[in-house]
């Protein structure tokens, strides 16, 4: 089946990898000669911001400085340009994850990387940066000062062949200072910015070593460093920067590896590592002197496991979209096999021959996967041989039993004579016209009374032409067509059950698809809409919603809690509008007599990994909250809390026999 994919300028679109809010990246090609094509990633600016005269300006100065970026830690800017208003950049696609859905993915599973593992990543993520702060303009030969400002999971790629890469560098400055004049569009970025970026002040390459501090503590503590109820107490732990000690959370982590940390963590940036080279220099040695085993393949291998499914998917779409090809309309997914090209050339030859109408320019020849290059050659060596063959001869001598005794005695002959192939072909058709003249009436006559006969009988029913008696005919044969007259005449001679088998039931009809315009609205405003789980829009938004019974409704925003409801949907101008409550949290510690080791807590009928007894558990502040705790033999105990924000609190729960 055949799929038409999106043409933007030289490009194919062939799948959507990621969408944000400001631009939308591409997974895309761009056929070269001989098919020979390359799979690119192109991130494409929305058009909204295509308008914003500074944005421009930004991102064109910004795209110059990355596309002087050359490094295997760093993804290479190919391209960058305008089509149809768009600004877009043609990327190296990596065929693999993220770091932080590399992370989530670990979590899912109770997995988590080893020590040397988090080194190798940093160490690379710092020859990238390294890279990018010693880059010289190609035009100039000055230094560029490249800082790239958003050093956090998010923009490290792990391919599944186990490299490292950075991405967004260049453009993640233009796109800071762009969004830093709208109110909380940052929050998510704040957890990793340095002491001086959280106080405003002047920034450089120091600023990217302490964020990538912060990345090796999070993967070595398995936690986030600096986490809030609000961005103000984000910024306010960043401005302190009191980091815990790695050795207290982990005794495991090896007292040099905390020291490497605690420098690059460091508040004042004059103690901090000064380079990103003098980083990348330290954890090479403890990884090369207490890891001297670790190989980057079996991190690969480790990465394709965890992505086992992932990793198979996308293989298995790569070899698809190897197949897309281009024209002019549009892009299709058609398959041409090669075929012989001397067969090629003659079919082409003969179709000239045939005058103007048998002309082809768009249907290419497809040969089946039965059909081998020698029965192409003999096909056009037998044209050439004699185009006058009649083919009606052809088909009987397959059905003439006397064929073979004269193609034997022909053979025969032919072995003892020398002759050309034309020579024997016209002698064979001679002899057997003349001796097959006067069997082929017979022959014909007898195949077709026979014919008759059997499809009599195995069908069971009258033939054209031959009526087969009444009195042999079910009524529950009569809804079948060939049928339909003698039904007719039993029900025209009185008898009732043939009228009414005769009578074709009728098909209800489809009931007709109702929609209704349907509008979501929230307060705050630009809440992301979910209808069933698919992603629909930005409140305020109206939506047409397919009437299909209840519909599960979620809103939800970065810095409020999710609200999630099932909606009835069942007339026209329906308002669903939302309140959302700002994220603000607490700490909750449970302790439970003789709740055993094999125990589930629940809060709000929700359970997590995180939720274990005599441990700090973050929950929603100023809210009723319904603790709920059972293990396996059936004892049970539920406590109601309510928690003011930035507290702490401690219950204990007695877990009784549940009736």
């Amino acid at each position: 089946m055949a799929h038409t994919f999106e043409r933007f300028g030289k490009y194919v679109l062939l799948e959507k990898l990621a969408s944000g809010g400001m631009a939308e990246v591409y997974l895309a090609k761009n056929s070269g000669a001989n098919g020979v094509s390359k799979f690119v990633a192109i991130k494409r600016i929305l058009p909204q911001y295509s308008d914003n005269e500074e944005f421009i300006e930004m991102f064109k100065e910004e795209a110059k400085i990355a596309v002087n970026l050359n490094h295997s830690n760093v993804v290479h800017i190919h391209e960058f340009g305008i089509e149809r208003n768009q600004f877009y950049l043609v990327m190296e696609y990596v065929e693999g994850r993220n770091l932080r859905q590399i992370l989530n993915e670990l979590k899912k599973k109770a997995n988590h990387f080893q020590i040397d593992q988090v080194v190798y990543i940093i160490k690379e993520v710092a020859a990238g940066l390294d890279h990018a702060h010693r880059c010289l303009d190609g035009t100039t030969g000055k230094p560029l000062n490249i800082t790239h400002r958003d050093m956090s999971p998010q923009n490290v790629m792990v391919s599944f062949e186990g490299e490292i890469k950075i991405i967004d560098f260049g453009i993640a400055k233009a796109e800071t200072q762009l969004e830093a004049t709208k109110a909380g569009t940052l929050k998510g970025k704040f957890g990793y910015m340095s002491p001086e970026q959280a106080d405003g002040q002047n920034i450089d390459l120091r600023t990217d070593v302490f964020s990538l501090g912060i990345v090796l503590w999070e993967l070595l503590a398995k936690d986030r460093l600096f986490s809030g109820s609000s961005e103000a107490a984000i910024l306010r732990k960043i401005r302190e920067s009191s980091i815990p000690s790695l050795r207290k959370i982990d005794p495991s982590i090896h007292p040099e590896l905390d020291k490497i940390v605690s420098k690059a963590l460091a508040k004042d940036k004059n103690l901090r590592y000064q380079t990103a080279a003098a980083l990348h220099r330290d954890l090479n040695r403890f990884l090369n002197t207490h890891y001297p085993e670790f190989s980057p393949q079996d991190f690969s291998v480790f990465i394709k496991h965890a992505f086992a499914d992932a990793y198979s998917e996308q293989k298995g779409k790569l070899v698809e979209f190897s197949h897309v090809h281009a024209n002019q309309d549009g892009v299709e997914t058609n398959t041409i096999t090669r075929v012989n090209e001397k067969f090629r050339n003659q079919q082409s030859a003969h179709s000239h021959n045939d005058g103007p109408q048998s002309k082809s320019h768009h249907s290419p020849i497809l040969v089946s996967s039965g059909f081998s290059e020698n029965n192409v050659e003999n096909l056009h060596l037998n044209v050439n041989i004699n185009e006058n063959i009649d083919v009606k001869l052809k088909q009987r001598e397959k059905t003439d039993e006397d064929f073979t005794k004269a193609k034997t005695s022909i053979t025969s002959l032919s072995s003892s004579t020398p002759k050309t192939r034309a020579t024997r072909y016209n002698f064979e058709k001679t002899r057997i016209k003349k001796e097959s003249s006067f069997l082929m009436p017979v022959l014909l006559v007898g195949i077709i009374i026979s014919g008759l006969i059997g499809y009599q009988y195995y069908m069971k029913r009258p033939l054209p032409g031959l009526t087969e008696p009444l009195s042999t005919l079910d009524p529950t044969e009569c809804r079948k067509p060939n049928n339909a007259k003698a039904c007719s005449d039993k029900c025209k001679s009185g008898e009732q059950a043939f009228c009414v088998a005769n009578t074709q039931p009728k098909q209800d009809p489809k009931p007709a698809i109702k929609k209704y315009s349907v509008h979501f609205d929230s307060d705050p405003k630009q809440a992301e809409v979910y209808l069933d789980g698919t992603f629909h829009g930005r409140t305020p938004v109206k939506l047409d919603v397919v009437s299909k019974g209840d519909v599960r409704v979620r809103f939800r925003k970065p810095g409020y809690f999710d609200v999630n409801r099932t909606v009835l949907v069942n007339s026209d101008n329906m308002m669903i509008r939302e309140n959302l409550q700002e994220e603000r949290y607490a700490l909750l510690i449970i302790d439970a007599l003789g709740a055993g080791g094999d125990y589930k807590i629940s809060i709000n009928n929700e359970t997590k990994e995180n939720y274990q007894l005599r441990r700090e558990i973050q929950v929603p502040a100023n809210q009723n909250l319904v603790v709920e705790i059972t293990n396996s033999l059936g004892f049970k105990a539920t406590e109601k809390v309510n928690i003011q924000e930035n507290t702490r609190r401690t219950i204990d729960m007695v877990l009784k026999k549940a009736e």
